[in-house]
């Protein structure tokens, strides 16, 4: 387990940062969606 962890930790860890962020930056793009419609409206 720890062999495999080794091997594939570095590179699961830079994909989970890169889904994160993308997460992250969608939720603010939602966040922003709705403050705008409520504005508008």
């Amino acid at each position: 387990m720890r062999i495999k962890f080794s091997k594939f930790g570095p590179k699961f860890a830079i994909y989970q940062g890169f889904s994160s962020i993308k997460m992250k930056n969608s939720i603010r793009k939602l966040i922003d969606l709705v403050k705008t419609h409520r504005f508008s409206q």
